[in-house]
């Protein structure tokens, strides 16, 4: 079957689908925060969901801008909440889209090789968007992010993010693989 090479309503709407769904995930990690009293849960829960719904996303839609326009839709979403940032923290919405940009170039870039991709993607940009969210938080002064900043740096931290993004990446990759031959992703690739 041969692909279509332009963007479709369903192209579109799955793609904004994605980023509704990392919403739903993320206020579940936010539930879990209040309920626990830890934010450790629901931050691996948020950072699961983004990495692994924007991995089925890349390779679903299969089209360059397909990370970019569902971060940009997951920005817009997350601005009221205190999701990727704090609520009301304009600067999230750019900050998403250059994570959206780094996505879509690295699967220009690896997307022959759908593992590759999604094992390297994940933990640059985590790292790129905890890096981003610490420096723009101090700069601003929004407080509650001492504690983050210091572990960010550390070796573990660093660590972390790729591991997280990488264990995130394949999570997403597992998912894709079983769901690639189904009628609905059939459906949207037409």
């Amino acid at each position: 079957m041969v692909k279509n090479k332009k963007w479709s309503t369903t192209k579109l709407i799955a793609t904004g689908s994605f980023g509704v769904l990392i919403i739903l995930f993320s206020i579940a990690g936010l539930l879990i925060n209040a309920i626990t009293g830890s934010t450790h849960i629901g931050g691996a829960l948020n950072s699961l969901a983004n990495i692994s719904f924007m991995i089925i996303c890349v390779f679903v839609i299969d089209k360059f801008w397909s990370a970019t326009f569902m971060y940009s839709l997951l920005g817009i979403l997350a601005l009221s909440f205190p999701l990727l940032g704090p609520a009301g923290f304009a600067l999230k919405i750019p900050m998403v889209i250059i994570t959206g940009i780094i996505a879509d170039i690295g699967y220009k870039l690896y997307g022959k090789n759908k593992l590759i991709y999604s094992i390297t993607i994940g933990g640059p940009i985590l790292l790129f968007y905890s890096i981003v969210l610490v420096e723009l938080s101090h700069f601003f002064n929004v407080p509650g992010f001492e504690l983050a900043s210091k572990i960010l740096y550390s070796p573990i931290g660093i660590f972390g993010n790729f591991f997280m993004g990488s264990i995130s990446g394949v999570v997403g990759y597992i998912i894709y693989i079983k769901i690639k031959n189904t009628t609905i992703v059939k459906r949207i690739q037409r």
